[in-house]
């Protein structure tokens, strides 16, 4: 009869037990980390208007169809929730088609420094666009915000968490200007 306490059996149990404790300890979807952001979105002090530029699909192409709208942002509203609230109406120009699906609601957006974070609901975890679709309304969204002199990076939440993928498409860190 065979030992089973050999020098090979204890080390390849004591690797098997540090595998099995780093795969726990990997950040699963149910252990994204919290991120703490500030209680209130940065808002105009005084009725002004602004001129946005919407970034829209055009057509099936994958490209921008890039759409401008002058709007009045009254005072105690936030320029870039309006902006992201207008890409979320959809376009107005023949040729552009949505990048957020019809219903669904716009992300709630933060500042911090020069990064916004755009924080989206639950039914963005559902919405199953593919790869193509994820592209356009990740890309779309944060070259919206982009154009804010003041934001020179985009980081994408679900409901507070730091967000990977929406299904397909991976976000791991911030996205910035090209």
């Amino acid at each position: 009869m065979r030992p089973y306490a050999t020098a090979r059996n204890v080390i390849g149990f004591g690797l098997l037990v540090l595998g099995l404790l780093v795969f726990w300890s990997v950040d699963r979807p149910g252990n994204r980390r919290l991120i703490t952001l500030p209680t209130e979105p940065q808002k105009v002090q005084e009725v002004t208007q602004v001129t946005f530029k919407l970034y829209f699909a055009k057509g099936d192409s994958g490209e921008f169809a890039v759409e401008t709208r002058n709007l009045e942002v009254n005072q105690g509203q936030d320029v870039i929730l309006r902006a992201l609230e207008e890409l979320a109406k959809g376009p107005q120009s023949p040729g552009a088609s949505r990048i957020v699906p019809e219903g669904t609601p716009p992300p709630l957006v933060y500042v911090r420094g020069s990064t916004a974070y755009l924080d989206l609901p639950a039914p963005y975890a559902k919405l199953q666009l593919g790869t193509a679709g994820e592209i356009m309304l990740v890309y779309g969204m944060a070259n919206t915000v982009l154009q804010f002199p003041e934001i020179s990076q985009v980081v994408f939440l679900l409901q507070g968490r730091e967000l990977e993928t929406l299904g397909h498409l991976l976000i791991t860190g911030p996205i910035g200007r090209d």
